[in-house]
């Protein structure tokens, strides 16, 4: 069995805000998070599958249905 690693770089955003706090309040308990234009963060997300080695291809999954996948279920989600 064989194993293969693809590395994933993305960023997200988010903002933390209560309705029921004042503008003030918000920013005084959220800090940076509470920036009307949002708070990034940068993520790497490594992604490892196994399995045998096909005898045509030479690999374990073809290249652009796990990048394909990776983008469907976790980086456009």
């Amino acid at each position: 069995m064989t194993t293969l690693t693809r590395r994933y770089r993305f960023s997200a955003s988010h903002r933390l805000h209560s309705q029921q706090l004042s503008e003030a309040e918000n920013a005084r308990l959220y800090g940076k998070c509470n920036n009307p234009f949002g708070h990034g963060h940068d993520y790497i997300l490594e992604v490892t599958v196994a399995g045998p080695v096909d005898e045509v291809t030479g690999r374990i999954v073809p290249l652009h249905a796990l990048d394909a996948l990776v983008k469907h279920k976790v980086l456009d989600a």
